[in-house]
């Protein structure tokens, strides 16, 4: 599978992050940059074992729910030990993710059962070719959460 858009996607939300002077979140309740890395970190490590699933023929599934859950986010940030931690996490995880991608070849065209929630809300519960997967994480959710650091920084990071 060709992972040039999934590479570009983690280079800039990678960019992002390394240039840090993150603030508190604008509204209460939101995330911060640490809580913003550790849900990329979180994504990739069931997406790797999702795309690991499809490699190996298996029925596979994917449902982001985990990811989307603090109490697990604040481990994986707590886990990492400060922001370059957290970074140098996301980095390894995307790139796990994307060295799976690349082995997936004709698998990539196989439907996995996917359910994606945005907080509580389900914003897809239906199979999709694999590829269309990994597809949007990079066009979407990588990009989303490049904004969102790019909003805690006070937009420095919003044109990369």
């Amino acid at each position: 599978m060709d992972t040039t858009e999934l590479e570009a996607a983690y280079r800039e939300l990678l960019d992002a992050a390394r240039a840090g002077g993150f603030g508190p979140p604008a509204e209460e309740g939101g995330w911060s940059a640490e809580l913003v890395l550790a849900a990329v970190v979180a994504t990739d490590r069931l997406l790797a074992a999702a795309t690991a699933e499809v490699l190996a023929g298996a029925s596979a599934r994917y449902d982001n729910a985990p990811a989307t859950r603090e109490p697990y986010l604040r481990a994986i940030a707590r886990a990492a030990g400060d922001l370059d931690g957290l970074v140098a996490e996301a980095r390894r995880c995307g790139l796990e993710l994307v060295l799976l991608a690349r082995e997936l070849g004709e698998a990539a065209a196989t439907p996995v059962d996917v359910r994606l929630l945005d907080g509580d809300e389900v914003r897809l519960a239906a199979p999709m070719p694999w590829s269309g997967m990994l597809a949007t994480h990079a066009e979407v959710h990588l990009r989303e959460r490049r904004e969102a650091l790019a909003a805690l920084s006070g937009g420095a990071a919003a044109g990369r």
